[in-house]
């Protein structure tokens, strides 16, 4: 596992990471039958609806494993593109 923190739970770190699977040409599916998880359970992971020391580490494993890097710039570019988008509704 990385050093680098973990992006905050949400709709923005879903994004991040399943973009950066897409580009590996890997499905979130894959990733949990390969790492024994219940996709249920990863996606309440990135979402932050479970947030015990065993989904931190789920969370942690998957973001390394689509590529923490991309994920980290996938993350901050959603998180603009959100930030665009609430000050149009907040105009």
């Amino acid at each position: 596992m990385s050093s680098y923190p973990t992006p905050l739970p949400g709709q923005a770190l879903y994004s991040a990471i399943m973009s950066a699977l897409r580009n590996r040409t890997i499905t979130l599916e894959a990733w949990c039958r390969e790492s024994g998880v219940p996709s249920e359970a990863a996606r309440r992971c990135m979402f932050g609806l479970n947030g015990g020391p065993v989904s931190k580490d789920r969370l942690n494993k998957l973001i390394d494993y689509a590529g923490r890097d991309v994920v980290l710039e996938n993350y901050h570019r959603e998180l603009l593109r959100q930030a665009e988008e609430f000050k149009r509704w907040a105009a």
